[in-house]
């Protein structure tokens, strides 16, 4: 459970987003969220009843927040089977997309995960060939549904490079496999 103080940090975060988002509807959905925290740091008790305990409605999803000039650009969520799968996850989007935005971070519920480049000090959980084949899966999908959307990161050439080299790395892979179960 989140201290006070730590619930008016994450309102004050909220609110810093709010205001550099560029896209109104994340504008929006920051707002709320600061006023959220505001509200449970205040009375301690949330607004929707959890049994006495204070929970957050998105924790155990990853959302990955895509930055630029210290603005918002995108925002996607992100399924993984672990807080380690899941910044490797989000530092491979965000190198896809490197051209079009300058940093991201990641958040699990309340909890950022990954901040800026700046106050990042951590290595590698994992190396990208110790993930799973269902996370590569995951990470195409992921990639496949930016440049689909209608986020300014869907513009990236790095993206579409990028998710070509992983569905060719991905279909040569299959291939092997059928060829070993053959054999």
């Amino acid at each position: 459970m989140a201290t006070r103080e730590e619930l008016r940090k994450q309102a004050w975060r909220c609110l810093d987003a709010a205001e550099k988002a560029t896209d109104p509807e994340l504008k929006s959905k920051f707002s709320e969220k600061a006023v959220e925290l505001a509200q449970l740091a205040v009375t301690g008790s949330n607004p929707i009843p959890t049994g006495g305990q204070i929970q957050d409605p998105y924790s155990g999803q990853y959302r990955m927040y895509f930055l630029h000039l210290d603005r918002v650009l995108a925002s996607f969520d992100l399924d993984a089977e672990g807080e380690d799968v899941a910044m490797v996850l989000a530092e491979a989007l965000h190198d896809a997309c490197s051209d079009v935005c300058e940093d991201f971070e990641l958040w699990c519920g309340l909890d950022r995960i990954i901040g800026n480049a700046a106050e990042r000090r951590w290595t590698w959980p994992k190396g990208w060939e110790e993930i799973s084949a269902a996370n590569q899966e995951c990470l195409l999908d992921r990639e496949e549904a930016l440049l689909s959307s209608r986020q300014a990161v869907a513009r990236s050439r790095k993206l579409l490079d990028a998710t070509a080299r992983l569905r060719r790395d991905l279909a040569s892979r299959s291939e092997d496999v059928g060829r070993h179960e053959r054999t």
